[in-house]
C-alpha cells in the first residue's frame, strides 16, 4: 500500500501539465478573463485531488492499524477509535444499567488480543480538506512529529480550503479569484500540497508500517 500517494503523483502531474497551457494563455489579453477563470477552478481541482488522496490515505490507514499486532495497536489505542466509532456513539443511549451493559461489552471487545474488529469509519466529514482534517488524524492515529512540514504549509492549505469554497459556493466568481493568483503562484500550492502528503505517507509508514 502506498497510502494514496500514487494516485496524487499522477493526478499532480496532470495539474502541472495544465499549468503550462495557463502560461501561454496568461500572456495574451485576448484570454484574461478565461485564464482568471482557468486559475481559479485548478484550486478546485487541487482540492478535489487532495479530498480523493485523503479518502484513500485514511482508509489505507485504517487497513494497516487493523493488519498491526496486538501489541502494537494496545500501545495506540485510541486508533481503535475508528473501530467502533458508531458504537461508543450509542453508548449514552437507553437506561443507566443498560449504558453500563454496552460499556462493559465495548471495553471487553478493546481489551481482547483475539478481538474481532469490526468494519472502520474513516474519520473524514466529506467536506473540504483543512488543517483540522489533519489534526484529529495525528491525534487519532498517534503519528509522530508536527503535523505539517511548517506553519506556512498550514496556512497555505486553509486558504486555498477559502478559495475553493467561495467558487464552489457561489460567494465569489471564478475570475474574480482567479485574478489573486499567478500561475506561479499556483505552481507553489501544488508544491506545497505535494510536500503535506509526503509528511503524511512518510509519519504513517513509521507508525504503522
Amino acid at each position: 500500500m502506498d497510502l494514496g500517494h500514487g494516485k496524487f503523483s499522477q493526478d499532480i502531474q496532470s495539474i502541472r501539465s495544465s499549468l503550462v497551457h495557463l502560461d501561454s494563455l496568461v500572456i495574451n489579453p485576448r484570454y484574461n478573463a478565461y485564464a482568471k477563470s482557468s486559475k481559479a477552478l485548478t484550486m478546485v481541482w487541487l482540492c478535489a485531488v487532495l479530498e480523493d488522496f485523503w479518502k484513500n490515505y485514511l482508509s489505507e490507514l485504517c487497513s494497516r492499524v487493523r493488519a498491526a499486532p496486538y501489541t502494537r495497536r494496545r500501545r495506540s489505542a485510541v486508533a481503535l477509535s475508528v473501530f467502533y466509532y458508531d458504537r461508543i456513539g450509542g453508548v449514552s443511549d437507553g437506561k443507566a444499567l443498560r449504558r453500563w451493559e454496552k460499556v462493559a461489552d465495548l471495553m471487553s471487545d478493546l481489551g481482547g488480543a483475539g478481538a474481532v474488529l469490526p468494519l472502520f469509519k474513516i474519520p473524514y466529514d466529506g467536506r473540504t480538506v483543512r488543517p483540522d482534517h489533519l489534526d484529529i488524524a495525528w491525534r487519532l492515529f498517534g503519528l509522530p512529529g508536527d503535523v505539517f512540514p511548517s506553519p506556512v504549509h498550514k496556512q497555505e492549505l486553509n486558504t486555498l480550503a477559502d478559495r475553493r469554497n467561495d467558487v464552489a459556493h457561489g460567494a465569489l466568481t471564478p475570475e474574480s479569484i482567479g485574478g489573486t493568483v499567478s500561475v506561479g503562484d499556483l505552481r507553489r500550492i501544488v508544491s506545497r500540497l505535494e510536500e503535506i502528503v509526503e509528511h503524511c505517507v512518510v509519519s504513517a509508514t513509521v507508525k504503522w508500517p
